[in-house]
């Protein structure tokens, strides 16, 4: 995922103020796709000042 992937993509003047990103730990195949993807996100420039809260959830 890139920031580019959101609905909105870079076209458009938006401010992001906060972020939920929710993580299945049980698909343990994509672990560490999820890890690659949160910390591109957690660099971002479109979510500099944000506030990220991160939800990891084990069924």
């Amino acid at each position: 995922m890139s920031i580019s992937t959101f609905p909105f993509g870079k076209g458009f003047a938006i401010t992001i103020l906060a972020l939920i990103f929710v993580v299945d730990c049980g698909d343990y195949d994509r672990i560490y796709e999820v890890r690659d993807a949160i910390h591109r996100i957690l660099r971002s420039v479109e979510l500099r000042g944000a506030r990220v809260l991160i939800l990891a959830n084990k069924q």
